[in-house]
Formats: structure tokens, C-alpha cells, sequence
């Protein structure tokens, strides 16, 4: 797990189906670059990615029971 890795896993520790775009503002990051370390922890099998019940084009990210 890098540190950037881990900054995301703890965020969605204490926040789980938090918005990716509320992810990208609390680690100062870029969209493009928060889209790209999520689809690696994705890959990985610890977090999954869903449409917003609320807004059909934010995503949730979910802690995979397997992390």
C-alpha cells in the first residue's frame, strides 16, 4: 500500500460511500488523478465504485470487506 493509498483507505475508514469528488478535495488533489489512484485500489479489490442514489453522476466509493 503506497501513501497515497493510504491517505484514501483511512478517509473511507472514517467516511465510508463518501463521494469521489469530496475524496479529491480532502487529499488536495486533482480530479484525474484521484479517478486514477481509486481505479488502482479498485483493481486491487479493497474498494468498489457506484453511482450516487442522490446524483446519478457522482460516485460512491465503498471499503471492500476484504481490506
Amino acid at each position: 500500500v503506497t501513501a497515497d493509498q493510504s491517505v484514501v483507505l483511512a478517509l473511507l475508514a472514517e467516511e465510508d460511500g463518501i463521494i469521489q469528488k469530496e475524496l479529491t478535495r480532502r487529499t488536495f488533489s486533482d480530479a484525474n488523478t484521484t479517478a486514477a489512484l481509486l481505479a488502482l485500489i479498485q483493481r486491487n479489490g479493497w474498494i468498489r465504485r457506484e453511482a450516487s442514489p442522490h446524483d446519478g453522476r457522482a460516485r460512491c466509493v465503498y471499503v471492500e470487506n476484504n481490506w
